[in-house]
C-alpha cells in the first residue's frame, strides 16, 4: 500500500511540471457538439468554465483527453495558445485544421505541442511560434504529423 501511494505522489508530481504556475488547462469536452474551437451548433466544448467558444489568456493549455469530435477545426481567426495537448485517452487520431493557430511562451516555458497519447495526430493548419523561446513538438507516445508551415 506504501508503495502504490509513493507511486501516485511522483505521478502527480511529474504531471505538476508538465503545467508552467498560473496555467490553465482547459479541457475539450466529451458533450462537445460538432469539432469547431468557437460555438457552431450550441453545446459547452471546454471546461473550466463550461465555454462554448475558445478559451482566451496567455496561459491557455488545450487538451484533448477524449475520442469526441476527432476532426476539429480552429474556426478562431489569431488564435493564440500556450500549449496543445494530446493526453492519454486520446486514442482515437485526430485532425485539426482551420485557421492558423499562434503559441505564445509563458513565465518563460517554452510553447509546445504534446502528444502522450497512442494515437497519431495530424495538424493540417498553419502554426506561429513565438518569437521569443523555441516551440517544443514532443510527440512522446503518439506521431504528431504536421501538413502545413511553421513560422
Amino acid at each position: 500500500m506504501k508503495r502504490s501511494l509513493l507511486s501516485l505522489l511522483v505521478m502527480v508530481l511529474f504531471a505538476g511540471m508538465q503545467i508552467a504556475n498560473g496555467q490553465t488547462i482547459y479541457d475539450w469536452q466529451a458533450t462537445a457538439p460538432d469539432g469547431n474551437f468557437r460555438q457552431g451548433a450550441a453545446g459547452v466544448r471546454w471546461s473550466p468554465g463550461n465555454l462554448q467558444d475558445e478559451p482566451t489568456g496567455t496561459d491557455v493549455v488545450l487538451r484533448f483527453n477524449n475520442n469526441t469530435q476527432v476532426n476539429l477545426s480552429n474556426n478562431v481567426s489569431g488564435y493564440t495558445i500556450h500549449r496543445l495537448l494530446f493526453d492519454l485517452g486520446a486514442t482515437s487520431g485526430r485532425n485539426l485544421s482551420g485557421n492558423t493557430l499562434s503559441f505564445n511562451a509563458f513565465s518563460g516555458s517554452n510553447p509546445r505541442i504534446d502528444n502522450l497519447s497512442s494515437a497519431s495526430h495530424t495538424l493540417n493548419l498553419n502554426i506561429i511560434g513565438d518569437a521569443t523561446l523555441p516551440l517544443e513538438i514532443r510527440p512522446s507516445s503518439g506521431n504528431i504529423t504536421i501538413t502545413t508551415a511553421i513560422n
